[in-house]
C-alpha cells in the first residue's frame, strides 16, 4: 500500500504576469501608454494588502504589480495620470489586515485594490469591501473568503482545488489509498483545503487523515509528526522550502512498503 502526504495550503506562492523584452532586438516595453513619456498627472491610488512578515514573506504579487506600474508610469500612465501604489504589510493579523485596509480605503482613497496576497485579509475585510465598494483583484487568494466574497476576484484557482487536483493525480495514477493532509490552523484555510480533499476521498475510496499545525511553528510539527507516522509513514524527512519546512514520508524500510510525498503548494 501507498502512503502519501499533503502539505496543504501552506504555502501558496503565485505572481502577477509580467512580461518582459530583453537583449538588442528587444521591442518596446507595452504598458501604459507606450509613448517612454513619464506620467504627470494627477495620481491615481490603488492599494495591496500583503503578509509580508510574520511566518512568511507572502508578498510576491504585490512586488510584481509594482514592477508593472512602474512601466506604466514611464510609458505615459493611464491618459497621463500615473499610478500610485501603496502596499500595506498585514502582519499575518487579522486586526492588523483590518486597520491597514481601512487606512487605504478611507485615509488613501485607493479606487481599488490590486495584488493582495495574505492568509487572513479576506476574511478580515470581505465585508468592509462590500460595505465601501471597493473591488480587490487578488494576486493569490488563500481562505475560502476569497473565493465565496463579492468584491474580492482572485487570480489563482485557490489552496482547495489545486490540492483536490494534486490528491486525484495521487489516486488515479500513484494508486494511493490513504492520504495525510497536513494545513495551517487559520480559519477557512488549512481546514478548507483537508475537507475538499476528504470530500474527494469519499468519493474514490481513499481515506485522508487532516492535521492542521501553527503557521508560526511549521518548522518544528512535534505531535503531529507523531500523527503522520501512526498513519503510515514510517519515516520522516524535512524539506526546506521557501521559508517553512515540510514534512514527507521517506521511504521505508521495511521491503514492500512505500510512502510518497507530494507538495501541492501552488493554489494556481
Amino acid at each position: 500500500m501507498r502512503v502519501a502526504l499533503m502539505f496543504a495550503g501552506a504555502i501558496v506562492a503565485a505572481a502577477m504576469a509580467l512580461t518582459t523584452a530583453s537583449g538588442a532586438s528587444a521591442a518596446e516595453p507595452k504598458c501604459g501608454l507606450s509613448n517612454g513619456k513619464a506620467a504627470s498627472g494627477q495620481p491615481i491610488e490603488i492599494g495591496a494588502v500583503v503578509g509580508k512578515t510574520g511566518p512568511a514573506d507572502f508578498s510576491g504579487s504585490a512586488q510584481a504589480a509594482a514592477a508593472y506600474f512602474a512601466c506604466v508610469n514611464a510609458n505615459g500612465g493611464i491618459n497621463g495620470r500615473p499610478i500610485h501604489y501603496s502596499v500595506e504589510d498585514d502582519q499575518w493579523n487579522p486586526e492588523t489586515a483590518a486597520q491597514v485596509a481601512a487606512k487605504l480605503v478611507n485615509d488613501t482613497k485607493v479606487v481599488g485594490m490590486v495584488g493582495n496576497s495574505s492568509f487572513v485579509e479576506c476574511a478580515a475585510n470581505a465585508k468592509f469591501y462590500e460595505t465601501n465598494n471597493t473591488l480587490v483583484i487578488a494576486g493569490v487568494g488563500v481562505p475560502r473568503d476569497c473565493f465565496h466574497s463579492r468584491n474580492i476576484a482572485p487570480t489563482n484557482g485557490g489552496p482547495r482545488m489545486s490540492n483536490i487536483g494534486a490528491a486525484q493525480y495521487m489516486h488515479d495514477e500513484l494508486k494511493v489509498k490513504r492520504l495525510v493532509c497536513i494545513g495551517p490552523n487559520i480559519p477557512n484555510v488549512g481546514d478548507w483545503s483537508c475537507d475538499g480533499i476528504a470530500a474527494y476521498g469519499k468519493t474514490v475510496g481513499m481515506e485522508v487523515k487532516p492535521i492542521l499545525v501553527d503557521p508560526g511553528s511549521m518548522d518544528n510539527l512535534g505531535d503531529p509528526g507523531s500523527h503522520v507516522v501512526q498513519a503510515g509513514c514510517h519515516r520522516l524527512q524535512h524539506a526546506e522550502g521557501n521559508g517553512h519546512s515540510a514534512l514527507r514520508c521517506g521511504r521505508a524500510a521495511r521491503p514492500g512498503r512505500q510512502s510518497l510525498y507530494h507538495r501541492a503548494d501552488l493554489a494556481l
